[in-house]
């Protein structure tokens, strides 16, 4: 999986951007095109309250984007709509995680789930839904405010 912000490919390195240079949606491809697929951009830092504090489990979803078939995120089902990075000023950087998931084929019930969404459980998510993750789909950056 490649993702993209504008001319910046975040899988030549970890990259480290501002909410400016991710405010319009990424562009993602080269996704599987042999089944069904989940995209989650999620923070983990959300919700820990300063830069120096543990995780907490929980995490802000910023898209998700469902039943993506033939490699094609724009023919995905999204749920709810992309929302940009934004840490709050003073929380240092905020790391970003794009993640894959295989799925099995057809709707799935998120009625409950859309994007934007603080204090996601995602642990749920995945076992809810069924997903899949695919280690090898993963692909982080970092915001600061």
């Amino acid at each position: 999986m490649k993702v993209t912000y504008g001319a910046t490919n975040l899988n030549a390195t970890p990259k480290n951007l501002t909410m400016k240079e991710t405010a319009s949606k990424p562009i993602v491809s080269g996704i599987p095109t042999d089944g069904c697929y989940t995209l989650v951009m999620i923070d983990p830092d959300a919700g820990k309250g300063n830069k120096n504090a543990p995780r907490t489990g929980k995490y802000y979803l910023h898209w998700l984007v469902t039943n993506i078939t033939d490699g094609s995120v724009d023919r995905g089902q999204t749920k709810g709509t992309y929302a940009p990075p934004t840490p709050p000023v003073g929380s240092g950087y905020h790391e970003y995680r794009f993640q894959l998931y295989a799925q099995e084929c057809g709707i799935l019930n998120t009625k409950q789930i859309a994007a934007p969404m603080a204090n996601l459980d995602l642990d749920m998510l995945v076992k809810e839904m069924r997903l899949t993750l695919l280690p090898e789909h993963q692909v982080k950056m970092k915001v600061k405010a």
